[in-house]
């Protein structure tokens, strides 16, 4: 917004004078019945610092904050409610004013952005029906600074799955290969504005007073103070490793910077410059690197992000490359088991590890990483067996870094539903905690309970049903659509050649099926977008007047099985 009014100013006009307030609007068909994603503790952590933001932009630019909500939320105490677009407008937005559009990349953010854009553009006689905006408002399209890039459709190839970057590693290089990431612009300057100072109060922005108890601070001023504070030694950034953190210290161990850059209050391009910053002055080699670095868990944000832009909203109900979930509803008709989900809220299934994580989930908001893949993988794949939507919703419940796209890609991931594949590969709650917490006292903080000889009490079945769930897991993928079995990696069918070499032979020839199905969407869709490609004849001249036919991507071409003779291999080389 400031940048924006320095551009009007430097063209001679005079609306940057008069900005006394700045209204944060929010748009919804009110289908979602709620203001902020997430539980009530997300949403008092947010209004709190919203108020902090409210009073620091009055104090400093003389500057009103108000908070509109249009159509229907359950919307902020004292935030000004509107029916519809066109009553803000007319009450609230005078001649030669500003409308400012972010870009932004979740499903519901897409749809607020293009409703409110679709009126924002529509001025006096351009409006051939319905309301219209004076034709001295004016409308600016901005990237989001929410994401490091600001627009994910460069890497969408026209949003062709088969195309997209569908894994962590080639994800990072494409984002190092585009130099997209974009540079922070820096905290707000003090005449930003020229406002002068207003009588009125901000709306929509007074502190809440719940009695809940934060992790961490909320506001933006919290945020900086303690991203400062983690970053003060160099040595511990160059040397961090994410795996190597402990997830049931009494004292987190990692920086908790995750509820303020879910929420917006910490610029991630902020801490990523700063990352990159103390990276450029040490020794070759002295950085820890992508995904274990600090800076690679900014990457797994941006990858999570784009793979939520990619399949939009079906990323939650079923995209192509997911796993079919029936696979968890096998157990749906067992006695007991719709109490199952119950029992998790209140912590109670039987291991002291996962227990005491779910009970710092609901009494803090947060849970290490660590600990959170042992609670998804134990409540799906490893023992319970239950849809890693039932995860999903209670983390969405309960996190204060709660993040739609995170949250979503890491339950697939963990319950080997999607980008994770080598589901033999099993957290045992059991070892969990003997390793992390070997003294029992971050079980006896949550109140979890252990024996009169201090060793935990646990479930003595844990091996048997996880053996039971690989069994079942073994068959979805057997069974599995190709757009999620293309996907399958050389890597990972290696691993299951050792360990149960039957199963492999038959999952190989699956995701040999599947890669040539994939080549045969990917040549429809070049075909739809392109047309018909001519081809160059071997006769032809450099300077003949043909067109090449385009390269195609790796995933179109499947790699030669290991089982092949050497003559089946020269074959397969010669017809790729």
């Amino acid at each position: 917004a400031a940048e924006i009014l320095a551009q009007h100013r430097a063209a001679g006009h005079d609306c940057e004078a008069h900005v006394t307030v700045i209204r944060s609007v929010t748009v919804s068909d009110g289908a979602s019945g709620r203001y902020f994603l997430g539980g009530p503790r997300r949403s008092a952590f947010i209004e709190a610092g919203v108020a902090d933001f409210a009073k620091a932009l009055q104090e400093h630019h003389g500057l009103v904050l108000e908070t509109c909500v249009v159509g229907g939320y359950e919307s902020p105490e004292n935030a000004l409610n509107f029916p519809d677009l066109e009553a803000l407008f007319r009450s609230k937005l005078e001649k030669g004013g500003v409308v400012i559009v972010e870009r932004v990349h979740t499903p519901l953010e897409i749809e607020e952005e293009h409703r409110l854009l679709q009126f924002a553009r529509c001025r006096g006689d351009q409006c051939r029906s319905g309301p219209s905006i004076d034709q001295s408002i004016h409308v600016h399209v901005v990237d989001g600074a929410f994401n490091l890039c600001p627009d994910f459709e460069w890497l969408c190839k026209s949003r062709n799955v088969h195309d997209a970057p569908l894994a962590y590693n080639p994800f990072v290089r494409d984002l190092a290969a585009t130099d997209v990431i974009q540079s922070p612009v820096g905290l707000l300057p003090p005449d930003a504005f020229r406002g002068v100072a207003s009588a009125g109060r901000s709306r929509g922005a007074t502190r809440p007073t719940p009695d809940w108890e934060f992790v961490v601070q909320p506001g933006e001023a919290a945020a900086l103070a303690r991203m400062r504070e983690q970053l003060r030694d160099p040595q511990w950034v160059l040397c961090f490793s994410k795996p190597n953190t402990a997830p049931m210290a009494l004292k987190p161990s990692t920086t908790l910077l995750s509820p303020y850059l879910s929420t917006g209050f910490l610029s991630v391009r902020l801490l990523h410059a700063e990352l990159l910053e103390i990276e450029k002055g040490a020794p070759a080699g002295a950085a820890t690197k992508p995904p274990q670095s600090l800076r690679g868990q900014l990457y797994w944000r941006e990858f999570s992000h784009f793979l939520g832009y990619l399949f939009g909203e079906s990323f939650q109900d079923g995209h192509p490359c997911l796993l079919n979930s029936k696979v968890w509803h096998h157990r749906d008709h067992e006695p007991g088991r719709k109490d199952l989900s119950a029992k998790l809220r209140q912590a109670q299934t039987g291991f002291p590890a996962v227990d005491a994580g779910l009970v710092q989930l609901r009494e803090v908001g947060w849970v290490h990483h660590i600990l959170r893949h042992l609670i998804a993988c134990t409540i799906t794949r490893g023992y319970f067996g239950l849809s890693w939507e039932h995860g999903a919703q209670l983390f969405e419940d309960l996190l204060l870094d709660y993040d739609w796209a995170i949250n979503i890609s890491q339950w697939q991931w963990l319950s080997a539903s999607f980008l994770f594949y080598q589901f033999n590969r099993v957290y045992n709650p059991i070892g969990f905690g003997k390793k992390h917490d070997r003294t029992g006292a971050f079980c006896r903080l949550y109140r979890v309970g252990v024996d009169t000889c201090g060793s935990l009490m646990i479930p003595h079945d844990f091996n048997e049903r996880s053996q039971r769930m690989q069994t079942l897991l073994q068959e979805a993928y057997l069974s599995a659509d190709p757009g999620f079995l293309r996907l399958l990696q050389v890597g990972v069918l290696d691993e299951w050649r050792k360990e149960d070499p039957a199963f492999c032979q038959q999952l190989e020839l699956l995701v040999h099926r599947a890669k040539r199905t994939a080549c045969v969407a990917d040549r429809a869709h070049l075909h739809r977008v392109l047309g018909e490609v001519e081809r160059i004849s071997p006769t032809a001249s450099k300077d003949s007047p043909v067109h090449s036919r385009p390269q195609q991507s790796q995933s179109l071409s499947p790699p030669p099985s290991a089982g092949r003779s050497t003559q089946q291999r020269k074959r397969w080389s010669r017809n790729r």
